[in-house]
């Protein structure tokens, strides 16, 4: 693995699949095989954290290091009207690429007859799409959006199934107009920011309210809903398998490049 990650910093900054110039190279590992790793990485811009990022999947053999021409990884506008209309119902007039979070590739669609309706559409491999939609979906129904708005979501018949054929899930949820915390927040004053930070802390404070089951290991809170009734249970630990994303800004040239099985971190030399 750890020769692995390093010929694959090693094509992502060669320029090979664009300019490295100013960048990071995010990547995490979307599956182990017997015979190769399959690897998601992407080139983003250091200062620039709102523009949407190309990631890629790109195939590695285990025993000779050979690398197959990444792919793109990406909805094209068939996938995303079709998953629009069997979770919505809406027909797709419009989308666009959409700001990206540490996991997934995100697009803002607008539906056809309904101009007030907008949804965020995110490709995400980590985790299970189905088991987030079950505690999101409650929440949003039956709490107030004054402490911290959750947007709707509108989950796929059968995504478990699909995204254990695929590995990437899909994840439709309601768009809610605002600007993102971390633009805003340097601008604030200070009663403004004690405000947020209140709210913050009322929705932290119920996640640590929340009943966990009396045995568990560290891994993925997993929700099944059931007749309405969300039960949780705790799955393997995720981070064991090397599956949280990691940042490098600089080629390694030397074997101290550094894999954390827990935390993302920047391998530095």
């Amino acid at each position: 693995m750890q020769e692995g990650i390093s010929l694959l910093l090693r094509l992502m900054f060669s320029g090979a699949v664009g300019s490295a110039n100013g960048k990071a190279v995010s990547y995490s590992v979307l599956e182990e095989k017997e015979d190769c790793f399959v690897f998601i990485a992407a080139l983003e811009d250091i200062d620039q954290t709102n523009v949407p990022v190309h990631r890629l999947r790109i195939a590695m053999d285990r025993e000779s290091g050979k690398i197959d021409p990444p792919e793109a990884i990406s909805l094209s506008s068939t996938e995303l009207a079709a998953a629009i209309r069997r979770a919505t119902g809406n027909q797709v007039a419009d989308f666009a690429r959409f700001t990206d979070g540490a996991l997934s590739i995100s697009y803002k669609v607008s539906v056809k007859d309904h101009p007030d309706i907008q949804y965020v559409v995110q490709l995400r491999h980590h985790g299970k799409v189905a088991s987030m939609n079950a505690p999101m979906q409650l929440a949003s129904s039956t709490i107030s959006p004054q402490p911290l708005p959750l947007p709707a979501v509108y989950p796929i018949a059968d995504e478990a199934d699909r995204r254990n054929v695929t590995g990437m899930g899909i994840q439709i949820t309601q768009y809610i107009p605002g600007v993102m915390a971390n633009d805003i927040y340097p601008l604030m004053t200070h009663e403004q920011r004690l405000r947020l930070a209140q709210k913050v802390g009322k929705a932290y404070n119920a996640l640590w309210k929340i009943p966990l089951p009396s045995e568990r290991l560290i891994g993925e809170l997993l929700a099944t809903d059931k007749d309405g009734i969300i039960t949780l249970s705790v799955g393997p630990d995720r981070h064991h398998s090397r599956r949280t994303v990691q940042i490098s800004r600089r080629l390694p040239t030397c074997p101290r490049t550094r894999w954390s099985h827990s935390t993302p971190e920047t391998a530095v030399h």
